[in-house]
């Protein structure tokens, strides 16, 4: 399983009130959907709908990540699933920044 993004765009503002959200938490939960595709190396993909600025600070805090799959109200997959879910960027893995494709 790989989390994958578009979105790269943090406001750090956001970010430092997310810290402040944050500073005390043993870890934090963020949602992933099942994006209904794999990579090129077969992994399943699942997109980080939500979260971005937590996650950020989390990293910032030293704060463990965890992922929770949940419900695909979009009820799409695959590219469908991708251009409705697209930010700003090109589709990254988010444990690292590199591209999918």
């Amino acid at each position: 399983m790989k989390i994958i993004s578009s979105q790269r765009y943090i406001d750090y503002k956001l970010v430092e009130a997310k810290i402040e959200e944050i500073k005390d938490y043993d870890y934090i939960t963020l949602p992933i959907i099942d994006a209904g595709m794999q990579d090129l190396d077969g992994n399943d993909l699942f997109i980080l709908t939500d979260g971005h600025h937590r996650k950020e600070a989390a990293n910032e805090l030293g704060i463990e990540i965890r992922y929770e799959e949940v419900p695909n109200d979009h009820n799409l997959t695959g590219e469908e699933l991708l251009n409705e879910c697209y930010g700003d960027s090109d589709w990254y893995y988010i444990e690292n920044g590199n591209l999918v494709w």
